[in-house]
């Protein structure tokens, strides 16, 4: 049987990210918990969190994952079970004290184990955003130095039905186990009776966070089993875990599936696309539930170490059909990438390897500034303290030019705030520059802003910002970039209600349901 590797769940999923921290605010019955303070004042407990923090365990944060050049030697493990917050789409983990910080998708609710830099009193602030929610949320956790595993997700997931007879089935734990006391706790039942079978500890480089039951012979078709995991399966530290954890599915009718996912990557429509704004289009399907995926990129001229990014789809579709942005930081070059996918039985496949050309935009300018602002408000309700900044920006044609279409976006600075490429950066979508009039990039929605970005809800010591917008001549493919500079004006706070919009931008993914079928094609 194939086996999914381990994931951390990277995937691009079709939502914007914005980038404003507010107060706390209730969603869907969900208090999300914060703090509109720096740190937590008079020694007073935070609020709980959804999110499952270990405690500290040797290591080093891997250099993919982290955005500080500092050395860390412990690290924390951080995860949030499926559906723990709906309508996310993305998490910034942040260790104010030491400056390590992880990106992750969030996908159906929650994400799996990641792991940051940090030791025992440091606050960690996690910021979730998504289209779901009507602002990102700041929650603060301070890292414990004693906490007992938990179990964040099982696979099925409990109550799932019409499962594959040949499906695979695992525990993901909230941080490192020992393997030896997982042997015998991680157990599948049908009627009360055990089935034969043994547990297997995928290949890892010492972090034990998953552990796979493999049967003995194939499941029985429209049965109800029971996964359980013991009380007795213990972390490396030798804490046991906090609850026992029981997970009931039921089998299909149907035979074992055998079939792998059909892979495709689509060549992209232009010769090249702007390094700084890196993506690719997947098609993929499946009889059955398509459960996770891996892409890697190799850079040509080097020959040096691929990048890899593995995806958990939470969801379980049949089909996928969206753009994936990269997101890595990456130099000019020629690429190439393979995807490979896996469905709920373990079947993998994998495309074709496509070449792919990440070329420099030109600065010789081919568009004109009408006007660039950044409007500064205070996020409602008025005298909660969070600030937050949202572009403004009017372009058209230079003269003799036409048939411009905008890539991307990113404010480069807003003085007394600290800058962050990712998440200072949006991808566009099918945003046209009309011929012979001004183009406004930004919409102002009821007080509300398309996209915002802000730094912990802190504000702004004025001045002067600066920006950088990418955009490509539609007719002849060739990408230019202009930087722009702009000064801070003041606006209203927020209201108390909001009205949603479809965005020209994208932060991860695209917005397929915010525009007509002929609209609908990919500009890269």
């Amino acid at each position: 049987m194939n086996r999914m590797p381990v994931m951390v769940p990277i995937r691009e999923t079709s939502r914007r990210i914005l980038t404003t921290i507010v107060g706390c605010i209730v969603s869907a019955g969900l208090t999300l918990a914060c703090s509109d303070s720096g740190e937590p004042s008079g020694g007073e407990p935070l609020p709980p969190t959804p999110f499952v923090v270990s405690n500290p365990v040797p290591g080093v944060a891997p250099a993919p994952a982290t955005r500080s050049a500092s050395s860390v030697s412990s690290v924390i493990y951080v995860s949030l079970p499926p559906g723990a917050i709906p309508g996310a789409s993305a998490a910034n983990i942040h260790d104010r004290q030491t400056g390590s910080s992880v990106s992750v998708s969030v996908v159906n609710g929650g994400f799996d184990p990641v792991a940051v830099g940090a030791a025992a009193g440091d606050t960690i602030e996690v910021v979730v955003g998504g289209a779901g929610i009507t602002h990102p949320v700041s929650y603060l956790i301070i890292v414990a130095e004693k906490a007992r595993p938990g179990v964040v997700r099982t696979n099925p997931p409990s109550h799932k039905r019409d499962v594959p007879l040949n499906t695979i089935i695992e525990v993901v734990f909230s941080e490192p186990m020992d393997s030896v006391s997982l042997l015998g706790n991680v157990i599948l039942s049908l009627a009360g009776s055990q089935v034969s079978g043994k547990v297997v500890i995928p290949a890892n480089a010492g972090d034990i966070l998953e552990a796979t039951f493999v049967p003995d012979a194939p499941l029985a078709p429209l049965s109800t089993y029971q996964l359980q995991v013991g009380a007795a399966a213990q972390d490396r530290d030798g804490d046991r875990l906090a609850v026992p954890v029981q997970s009931d599915f039921t089998t299909s009718g149907l035979p074992a599936d055998l079939a792998p996912p059909v892979v495709q990557i689509v060549t992209p429509s232009e010769d090249s696309q702007a390094f700084e704004y890196p993506s690719f289009r997947a098609v993929v399907t499946d009889n059955h539930d398509i459960a996770a995926m891996s892409w890697t990129l190799l850079e040509n001229s080097t020959g040096g170490s691929p990048i890899v990014n593995d995806m958990v789809l939470g969801d379980a579709p049949t089909s996928w059909d969206e753009i994936v942005n990269l997101w890595q930081p990456l130099d000019p070059g020629t690429y190439t990438i393979q995807l490979t996918v896996w469905d709920a039985a373990g079947n993998g496949g994998s495309s074709a390897p496509m070449t792919l050309t990440f070329a420099a935009p030109d600065t010789q300018p081919r568009i004109v500034v009408r006007s660039f602002s950044v409007t500064e408000y205070e996020v409602h309700p008025a005298g909660s303290g969070q600030w937050a900044y949202a572009p403004q920006l009017v372009v058209a044609d230079a003269p003799g030019q036409s048939g411009l279409e905008i890539v991307g976006f990113q404010m480069l600075t807003i003085p007394g705030l600290a800058s962050n490429s990712l998440w200072w950066k949006i991808w566009s979508r099918l945003v046209a520059v009309t011929p012979g009039q001004d183009t406004p990039l930004f919409r102002e929605i009821y007080g509300d802003y398309d996209f915002s970005f802000g730094a912990n809800g802190q504000r702004s010591s004025g001045g002067q910002v600066s920006a950088r917008l990418t955009y490509r001549d539609a007719t002849t493919g060739h990408l230019y970039a202009t930087t722009m500079q702009g000064s801070i004006v003041p606006g209203p706070s927020l209201p108390g209600t909001y009205t949603g919009s479809c965005s020209y931008w994208m932060g991860a993914g695209a917005y397929t349901d915010c525009f007509t079928a002929s609209q609908r094609r990919l500009i890269r």
